[in-house]
């Protein structure tokens, strides 16, 4: 059964994240009898939805059994990670990165499937801000990957390490490991890779401020999405460079980059970056003076971080929202008006903030 399920993931997830093949060292993916065949993403997204638990559930119980094997259960948790984080399935992300490095243990024969283990371990710890365990695993991840030899997934380890240390505002470690997993894939000819890293990079340089380097990297990666069979992958790029031009005071154009990005994520059924971007649409609203329209973006994004649940566990305060909101205009209200609502929503890629002190006068 893990067989047969691993075949369909793979299918699936290749059919749903448009430009990633299949590589060499995942010969995992190849053994499983054909299970279902899709005509489309959609149905390929459908299958998943509804088969979901059942794959998981067959997975964990093959583990726990030493049914299944440590590369199996590694390339299924990252075939299935996409779909798993998009929809918000954070708890099944976990159990399956946790069998996997449980699995390999210390063998150096199952180092690479332990190493894929701990780099999913540290990717969903920095989805949920849990930062010092994300650098823990990930810098376990690079180490392991490193004793295999296995540069191209060494360099993906790289890049999500540096986006923990953008978070927690490291920018001189955030772009030395950036540089190094950019250096990598275009040494390996992985230009997909090699984009999503560019991405990362603009992130980068918007928080430090140099918005035209960041917007130069943006359209670079947008370029390469655009030209190849990743078009749709391109939502991410789009994002950042939004908030580049709403830094810059450009909104029209970040409007409707932000509506685009919200396009493409809906393509590939990717509420979790659908909600970024509607919550970055209704912030570029709000700055050009469309309240209504702000609203409305807002409302949306917030439903579907409520369809997605808490990534974090508990609400997680950041300093750096209060002086970012107590700077923003003001509003009149009728004077028939008895009650408003005030949206506090967070920044790039970072979940709802709850606010206990707020004044309206």
């Amino acid at each position: 059964m893990v067989d047969a399920h691993l075949t369909a993931v793979v299918d699936a997830d290749e059919l749903l994240r448009p430009g990633h093949q299949r590589e060499a060292g995942c010969e995992a993916s190849a053994a499983g009898p054909a299970l279902q065949r899709f005509v489309g993403p959609s149905a390929a997204l459908r299958w998943l939805e509804s088969e979901r638990a059942a794959i998981v559930s067959v997975a964990l119980q093959a583990a726990g059994h030493g049914a299944v094997r440590p590369d199996q259960l590694a390339e299924l948790t990252t075939r299935l990670r996409a779909f798993l984080q998009r929809r918000g399935h954070w708890t099944d992300w976990e159990l399956l990165a946790t069998a996997t490095v449980e699995a390999a243990g210390d063998s150096d024969c199952w180092a690479r499937a332990a190493a894929i283990g701990h780099l999913e371990l540290g990717t969903l710890a920095s989805t949920r801000h849990r930062f010092a365990q994300a650098v823990a695993e990930l810098r376990l991840s690079v180490e392991l990957f490193g004793r295999t030899g296995d540069e191209l997934r060494q360099g993906r380890a790289l890049n999500n390490l540096g986006v923990v240390y953008i978070e927690t505002g490291r920018h001189q470690e955030a772009a030395d490991c950036l540089e190094r997993a950019l250096a990598v894939q275009r040494a390996r000819g992985s230009e997909l890779d090699a984009a999503i890293t560019l991405d990362n990079l603009g992130l980068l340089h918007l928080r430090r401020g140099a918005r035209e380097e960041a917007s130069a990297h943006c359209l670079e990666s947008i370029a390469f999405h655009r030209a190849g069979a990743s078009a749709e992958l391109a939502s991410a790029p789009l994002n950042i460079l939004g908030l580049v031009r709403c830094e810059q005071g450009r909104l029209d154009e970040a409007i409707a980059l932000q509506f685009e990005s919200r396009d493409l994520a809906r393509m590939q059924g990717n509420l979790y970056r659908e909600a970024l971007a509607l919550l970055d649409l209704a912030e570029a609203y709000r700055r050009q003076g469309e309240l209504r329209q702000a609203v409305d973006c807002a409302e949306q994004g917030l439903e579907i971080r409520r369809r997605l649940g808490d990534p974090y566990g508990t609400g997680r305060p950041s300093p750096g929202w209060v002086p970012r909101w107590t700077r923003q205009g003001s509003g009149t209200a009728h004077p028939d008006t008895t009650s408003i609502t005030l949206y506090v929503h967070g920044w790039y890629s970072q979940g709802t903030y709850y606010a206990d002190d707020l004044s309206i006068s």
